[in-house]
Parts: C-alpha cells; sequence; structure tokens
C-alpha cells in the first residue's frame, strides 16, 4: 500500500513553501564582467579585426547599459549593409541594353563578376512565364539533345515561382497605373527576388542570435 498523502502536500512532491517554476519570473537583469564573454578578449580573430573600430573591449568599458543599440539591433544593420553592398555588386547583371533588352555584351556577367543564377534562369526555365509550372516546363539540352526540366528542389523551384508572380503583379500594376517604374521584367524579378531572399536572411540572423541567447550565449545579453 502506498503512503497517504498530507492534506497540504503537493501532488509531484514539491515543497508547498517553494514557489511554483510557472510563477517565477525569467531573470533579465545585465550579466556581471565575470558571467560576460568579451570576444575581443578571447577570439583572436575578433580582436584582430577590433583594430579597425578602435581596438579590443577596455577592462573599463561599461557594458550591458544602452537599451537602443543592442547586439540583435547592430547585428541586423550589419546584415542590411551586406546585403545592400550584394545587390549593388550583381546590378550590373540587370542593365538595360542599347535595344531596350537585357545588357550581356563584351561578357558583362564574367567582366564584372556580377553574375547569378537568378537572370540567366528567368528565361531558361520559363519563368518568364508564371501562369506555367516551373516543373511543367521543359527544354532541349543543346549538349546531349535530352529534354529537361528544372533542376532545383521543390522548394527552391515554388519559390522562383512565387517570386515570378509578384513579378507580373508587380509589372501589370507600374504599367497600368504609371505610378512606379518599369524596369525590365528579369530586373525586376532580380530585384524582388533578392528582397524575399534578403527577407529571409534577416529573419536567420535574428532567429539565431535569439536562440543562442535563449540557450545561454552570453556574449548576446544586453
Amino acid at each position: 500500500m502506498g503512503r497517504h498523502r498530507a492534506p497540504d502536500e503537493d501532488p509531484a512532491g514539491r515543497d508547498p513553501a517553494s514557489p511554483d517554476p510557472a510563477d517565477v519570473a525569467p531573470d533579465t537583469r545585465s550579466l556581471s564582467p565575470t558571467e560576460r564573454v568579451i570576444p575581443t578578449w578571447t577570439d583572436p580573430t575578433a580582436a584582430r579585426a577590433a583594430t579597425l573600430i578602435g581596438g579590443p573591449l577596455g577592462v573599463h568599458a561599461v557594458v550591458g547599459r544602452n537599451r537602443f543599440v543592442t547586439p540583435l539591433r547592430v547585428l541586423l544593420l550589419v546584415a542590411i549593409g551586406v546585403l545592400v553592398l550584394g545587390w549593388l555588386v550583381k546590378s550590373p547583371c540587370i542593365q538595360t541594353g542599347a535595344d531596350g533588352g537585357l545588357d550581356q555584351s563584351g561578357e558583362r556577367p564574367w567582366i564584372t563578376g556580377c553574375y547569378n543564377d537568378i537572370v540567366p534562369l528567368y528565361g531558361a526555365r520559363g519563368l518568364d512565364d508564371p501562369t506555367r509550372n516551373p516543373y511543367a516546363y521543359t527544354w532541349v539540352d543543346e549538349g546531349s539533345g535530352e529534354v529537361r526540366h528544372l533542376e532545383y528542389p521543390v522548394l527552391t523551384g515554388y519559390f522562383t515561382w512565387g517570386a515570378a508572380w509578384l513579378t507580373k503583379v508587380y509589372l501589370n500594376f507600374a504599367e497600368a497605373t504609371g505610378l512606379l517604374a518599369v524596369p525590365l521584367d528579369v530586373g525586376a524579378y532580380f530585384t524582388i527576388t533578392a528582397i524575399l531572399l534578403g527577407l529571409v536572411y534577416l529573419w536567420t540572423v535574428a532567429a539565431t542570435v535569439r536562440t543562442l541567447a535563449a540557450s545561454g550565449g552570453h556574449v548576446l545579453h544586453d
């Protein structure tokens, strides 16, 4: 026979005087100097990189007091800067030529280093007609003579298809209203795809920061 439980005894065996874990507020205090991990002190790569912005963190630096310039916001700003730079580097591949079409003359993609799969696949994989499922589009390979289908995984294929639909919507709206610029269709497709991928990238950065912070990544606390 099991023992009898006292009237005030918790069924789970907890001490009645102790607070319920669900009622305990999370610890939001700022970390003490001994709890913090300072990358410029512990990571040689970070220490060398810090020389560009004045050197490693000083021993008397006040850390964890700024509520506006948080690590997450700094990382997102850096990520946005990288995305803008990346777009500018690739932009020569979406320039308009003298005939009004895409300018790929003079081996532009290779000389300027702006080649990317987004631009050539727009027409080569039938994405210029979003009313057609990309996996239903076929073409004949010039080298082997074989009938080919879209070679990308399903999520990637449908992501490109969604970007093609957004491109069509944008172009139709711009042409009908005159409120927005009407670029080359492939240029609009490239930019819309870059924006979508950029949003996913920023979400990934934010999710990584929050995951590390939740798992005890002291370096990411305020």
